[in-house]
């Protein structure tokens, strides 16, 4: 039984919210189109069935293997790629264009299955071309991908549970005990590895050899240290962190500094808001005329930080084909 990955589009735009049977397995294709291809598995019984819907992209290869072990049959149609590293990028528009790419990709995966990508970084970001030498996205490796919890009744996870590439990961998740991976945290990474290409590549297919002294505490220590050198993004006294961190950038990014500048303050105000509400909590227990805060969304910070905040930030429609229809 092969299921169709067009009659699951479908069945998510009726129905809109993720099917906790299916799980996406491997990697997923945002097209120059607009098209996301996802590979997603379902268990039946005690057959394992993979379907990934290729869409015309180039002839396909069906695989099919067979593990006497687990008395599983997997059914798998495979399409080999040459992937291109984002340091490959040789035009500030070309990057854009991937980059824009990769945050949509991941927002319709994330909408369609309820899944986060439990470790975006330099090596799963990656783009190929078509035989015109137009780009398209591929997000890749998703064996860290994670469900975002629907209640509070998940178990957090402990520190050797955690995943990520350490620059990347969301302030929130280093820590000794990291909630759970949450939509926004995947954001505050695309963030991240924004600033670290602006930082290191020259967009003519050449990178720096090492890494700038300005993010050199998002890579050694143990992930606590990490976490507190990137939280001086946000900071009290964090003007003169950000200013190395600006003064850091390429010529060639420097045209869309204020992209990172804006993406950074985004997130300084979803801090800010979840300080000011603790603030206030502790104020409860100690005085009587303080009024109680109101509801509390953590997932997007009490709406701060949220996909359509991410793309106005850096001045791009938020809307998504595969989302919202036809224009």
């Amino acid at each position: 039984m092969v299921i169709q990955a067009e009659q699951l589009v479908e069945q998510r735009k009726r129905k809109r919210q993720p099917d906790s049977a299916y799980t996406l397995t491997y990697r997923s294709l945002y097209r120059a189109d607009g098209t996301v291809k996802l590979r997603l598995s379902r268990e039946l019984s005690q057959i394992d069935v993979s379907t990934e819907n290729i869409l015309a992209l180039t002839e396909i290869f069906v695989a099919a293997t067979i593990h006497r072990a687990s008395n599983k049959a997997q059914r798998s149609l495979v399409r080999p790629i040459t992937p291109q590293y984002l340091s490959h990028v040789e035009s500030l528009e070309e990057f854009r264009y991937i980059f824009l790419q990769l945050v949509r990709c991941h927002r319709v995966v994330h909408v369609k299955t309820g899944s986060v990508h439990g470790d975006l970084n330099l090596n799963n970001l990656v783009f190929m071309r078509d035989e015109g030498g137009t780009p398209s996205s591929l997000l890749n490796d998703w064996d860290a991908a994670k469900l975002v919890p629907a209640d509070e009744t998940h178990h957090i996870p402990s520190a050797h549970q955690r995943t990520g590439t350490a620059p990347f990961v969301a302030i929130d998740l280093l820590c000794e005990d990291p909630p759970p991976h949450l939509y926004r945290h995947s954001l505050e990474s695309y963030m991240y590895i924004f600033i670290w290409c602006a930082i290191h590549f020259n967009l003519n297919g050449s990178q720096a050899q090492c890494i700038h002294k300005a993010v050199e505490g998002w890579v050694h220590g143990t992930w606590a240290i990490i976490g507190s050198q990137k939280g001086q993004f946000f900071a009290s006294q964090a003007a003169q962190y950000r200013k190395s961190i600006y003064d850091a950038i390429t010529p060639a990014f420097r045209p869309v500094q204020k992209w990172i500048q804006r993406l950074v303050l985004m997130f300084n105000d979803g801090i800010r808001a979840r300080m000011d509400r603790t603030d206030i909590i502790e104020r409860l227990e100690l005085e009587d005329d303080v009024e109680a805060p109101e509801a509390w969304n953590e997932d997007t910070l009490d709406e701060t930080v949220t996909y359509e905040k991410f793309m106005a930030a850096i001045g791009e429609d938020p809307y998504i084909t595969e989302l919202d229809g036809q224009a």
